[in-house]
């Protein structure tokens, strides 16, 4: 027992009672030592007086009472004079009881008594708590962890993961064929199974690591402060313990394989975290059992997970607070999709067109960020000449991301069609059907084509919706379209839905330019019943011989810009807009012989007839102003331009779909 009281004649007095009661005792005159004595020698009962600590003894008393290895003792107050209010405040706080000096021996023996006995009664109960808890978080087959106790765990392994920044990993696995032992050898045998392989796995298992049965013939692993390498060769570990020798069950001896499963931690809750080892597991059944299989590859990652997996991987491999950013619909902003939360959720980057960046922007998306966060490091991650996301960090990282920014921009493409988060991220502000529909259909607004560049955008991105733009890259040539549907909203774009959907049924059963026009020509009739029609420009870069040759429906014709930036319309046909004329009469296509340094500006009449302030139209010059006031002749320039100028031309909003096209040979 701890006497703690500031008078020593108190203390002989307690002790001298406490020696005839056989209870041995230890004493303290200060808090602080009192505090040291119950630390190192853990007394069941200790008698503090009230008025030794600051505030009648009540830090001291919280002090045991928030420890957990002090909270069992059993304290009672030694006070002079207590009131009411603090009374009732100590006991709140924890204490067994109050003694009145001058002390009473007779009162002492009986308090200290009653104290003795609610200690015994606190150990009792206690360890009944144990034993149930035991029960409760234990598997009666195997006697393992249960997936309760399991989920516990792992809930407090991914906290102080996150906390300390440590790595985690989780197995997941499954006995191969077990339905087979079950309809062979009887459920018996299926439970012997199952009991024999979770001390397999307990013997293969570290000390640290935790085992239990997840369900069924499902077993859990958690792999604390494990990486992906360990947690591979931690799997594989498991794997050959079970493979090593047969099994014995139901007197018969058996060869029992297991599949496996693992996944590392990097940010996910612990049900998505179990999941994402539960599709590395499937993944290994499919490969034929007995293997294992791990998410290493972001390609593995589910795509709901992957902006959450693509931050903690930045930030693990920068050392440094990063997030996962998508480009805004319109261009303008950097939207956080994942990654730390005192990183701004939003971040400026000038006027980009639509949601990508061209790799001529990278050093200037840079140093508008850098605006913002003064030491922050942009990665853009690069597909095909253009960027739809970066992975940002608030300084310089302290290994190079190269490798992640590779694999993560083909996954996240793949993960974007699979998933609404990065979408969702994107938007503003709510987008009309039309636009969504607009959107969809349309490919990439940068491009590599063999032997030119090419750029496209669209405004308004977020309403109208009539506009499209189209190109493929094939193994002969590349393919072009741009076009505009009549009216607006819903109905113009499902108009340049039909057409654009026409447009690629033709060319992807190998028909050639006319061939393109007639297939939408007679789409946009049967939809419209000839009260339909679409304006369009079908066109085909030819690298070979540096020619582009085209078809004009109702359209602008294309505009030439030489390198000295002389602009003038190519000269050709114009033909009725698509879906007019009861039959259609082609001409053979238009041809113009490009060389590099020139450039082709396709467009609808949304830039034409954007009015300007005051009045007036923006018309081809103001196109014209816009390429000569491009920084560099690259098609990405260009088309930034012309998109500034013709959002920058008024105040009013722009109220029809404006669409540029240009391709510059290279």
């Amino acid at each position: 027992m701890l006497v703690a009281h500031s008078e020593a004649d108190v203390r002989r007095q307690i002790v001298s009672v406490l020696d005839g009661m056989g209870v041995s005792a230890i004493e303290s005159d200060t808090a602080n030592g009192a505090a040291r004595l119950a630390r190192s020698a853990a007394p069941e009962i200790a008698l503090i007086q009230s008025d030794l600590c600051s505030r009648d003894g009540v830090r001291l008393l919280s002090d045991f009472k928030e420890d957990p290895d002090l909270f069992q003792i059993e304290v009672i107050l030694l006070h002079r004079e207590l009131g009411l209010d603090e009374a009732k405040e100590a006991l709140t706080r924890g204490a067994h009881d109050h003694l009145r000096e001058p002390i009473d021996p007779l009162e002492l023996v009986t308090r200290v008594d009653s104290a003795q006995r609610a200690r015994r009664m606190r150990v009792e109960l206690l360890a009944g708590r144990g034993r149930l808890e035991g029960l409760a978080f234990a598997d009666e087959l195997t006697g393992l962890h249960n997936r309760r106790a399991l989920s516990h765990r792992l809930s407090g392994l991914i906290g102080s993961a996150r906390r300390h920044r440590r790595s985690l990993a989780v197995v997941v696995l499954d006995i191969d064929h077990f339905k087979t032992i079950n309809d062979t050898l009887g459920h018996g045998a299926g439970d012997e199974a199952m009991v024999a392989v979770g001390e397999r796995l307990v013997g293969a298992a570290r000390e640290e690591d935790v085992v239990g049965r997840w369900g069924g013939d499902e077993f859990v692993v958690l792999l604390p402060d494990e990486t992906d390498e360990g947690a591979a060769a931690a799997a594989e570990r498991l794997r050959a313990a079970v493979a090593a020798g047969p099994f014995t069950l139901a007197g018969r001896t058996v060869p029992v394989t297991i599949s496996v499963g693992w996944a590392s931690w990097t940010g996910e809750d612990p049900d998505d975290l179990v999941r994402e080892a539960d599709v590395a597991l499937y993944r290994a059944k499919r490969a034929g059992r007995n293997i294992v299989r791990g998410n290493r590859s972001l390609a593995d990652v589910s795509p709901q997970l992957l902006a959450r997996r693509l931050a903690a991987e930045a930030e693990r491999i920068a050392g440094a607070p990063s997030g996962l950013y998508v480009v805004e619909l319109e261009g303008r902003e950097l939207v956080k999709v994942a990654g730390d939360p005192e990183l701004p959720q939003r971040l400026p980057i000038g006027q980009r067109f639509g949601p990508e960046i061209a790799e001529v922007e990278a050093r200037d998306v840079q140093a508008t960020v850098n605006g913002v966060l003064p030491d922050a490091a942009v990665q853009p991650l690069w597909f095909g000449g253009r960027a739809v996301a970066a992975l940002v960090m608030s300084r310089t990282p302290l290994e190079p991301l190269d490798g992640l920014a590779r694999e993560a921009a083909p996954a996240l493409e793949l993960a974007n069609q699979a998933t609404d988060v990065f979408h969702i991220a994107r938007r503003k502000r709510d987008v009309t059907a039309a636009a969504e529909l607009q959107q969809d259909l349309l490919p990439p607004s940068i491009g590599r084509l063999t032997g030119a560049e090419l750029a496209a955008s669209i405004l308004p991105a977020y309403e109208v919706g009539g506009d499209w733009f189209d190109w493929s890259q094939n193994a002969d040539d590349a393919r072009l379209s741009i076009g505009d549907a009549l009216g607006s909203g819903e109905p113009a774009m499902a108009l340049g839905a039909v057409a654009v959907s026409a447009l690629r049924a033709s060319r992807r059963n190998r028909g050639d330019l006319t061939v393109e026009a007639t297939g939408a020509h007679a789409a946009i009739q049967r939809l419209g019943s000839g009260a339909s029609f679409a304006t369009a420009i079908l066109a085909r870069w030819d690298a070979a011989s540096f020619t582009f040759s085209w078809l004009t429906f109702g359209h602008p014709q294309p505009l030439l810009v030489d390198d000295d930036d002389a602009i003038r319309p190519l000269e050709g046909e114009v033909l009725p807009p698509l879906g007019v004329p009861e039959t259609l009469s082609l001409p053979p296509p238009g041809e113009c012989r490009l060389r590099a340094g020139q450039r082709l500006v396709l467009y609808t009449d949304g830039i034409s007839e954007r009015r300007v302030a005051g009045e007036g139209l923006f018309d081809v010059e103001g196109i014209a102003a816009a390429i000569r006031a491009t920084s560099e002749p690259s098609a990405a320039a260009t088309v930034r331009s012309i998109q500034s100028a013709v959002r920058d031309a008024s105040d009013e909003p722009v109220t029809d779909d404006a669409t540029v096209m240009v391709l510059a040979p290279r």
